[in-house]
């Protein structure tokens, strides 16, 4: 059972296949309650593409009508929500129409939003430094920020008082486009064959917020032997 804001393909793409080998339908409850969604707390919503472009995000994307202002009187009608795939990550884009989402509204227009964390959980902002700019590797203990380096825009409203005075973003000025994030023990290339490729041709970089405990670990097995672990086991150089 899924709940519908429109239309929703009627088969195990959707459903999953609940009963192999045998004939499968699908009801409409009209009469249930429908849910208002909530934006998950922490989460931004911003308008990503029009019907028939490519939508800047690797995380939600909700796809509805094209007429509404913003996403809460998007929301108000029948739209479709769907998660990025591994596929969209690294490409950096989700396609914005019918057949990605299913023609939600027949005979309109839609458009679609991302949805994003606005800043990342928890975060320890006297920790970050940033430690690679694209194509470097980064050395940290913790969790890397993978995101634009720079913006013209964004560099030029800081007005001539601001206290910043490097030319590429900072992290909160990066917060402000998408971004992505990875726990790090040692060195991770800051590129976007390992975070995709949010930043969709623009430059990236990459900050390390340092301190993060890491995990207690222990050899296992050695390659083709038999790792016994109730946990998670890592795979590398020895």
């Amino acid at each position: 059972m899924k709940r519908s804001y429109g239309k929703m393909k009627c088969g195990f793409e959707e459903f999953g296949d609940v009963a192999p080998g045998m004939g499968k339908a699908c009801w409409c409850d009209k009469d249930a309650d429908l849910e208002k969604y909530e934006v998950e707390e922490g989460n931004i919503v911003e308008k990503c593409a029009d019907e028939g472009q490519a939508c800047t995000c690797t995380t939600t994307v909700h796809y509805g009508d094209g007429k509404a202002k913003d996403f809460k009187e998007m929301s108000k009608k029948y739209f479709r929500s769907k998660d990025a795939s591994p596929e969209d990550i690294k490409r950096g884009f989700v396609d914005c129409d019918n057949n990605n989402f299913g023609d939600v509204l027949p005979n309109n227009k839609k458009q679609c939003f991302c949805e994003r964390p606005e800043k990342p959980e928890n975060l320890k902002e006297k920790h970050l430094s940033k430690c690679a700019s694209e194509g470097d590797n980064c050395e940290c203990k913790g969790r890397v920020f993978y995101g634009r380096e720079y913006d013209n825009k964004t560099i030029a409203d800081r007005g001539a008082v601001a206290a910043v005075n490097t030319d590429y973003l900072t992290p909160s000025e990066m917060w402000k486009f998408p971004w992505a994030e990875r726990e790090v023990f040692g060195q991770v290339a800051c590129t976007s064959d390992i975070f995709g490729n949010v930043v969709k041709g623009n430059s990236s970089q990459c900050y390390c917020e340092s301190e993060i405990e890491p995990p207690k670990v222990e050899r296992c097995a050695g390659e083709g032997e038999e790792c016994v672990c109730a946990g998670r086991v890592t795979y590398g150089l020895e």
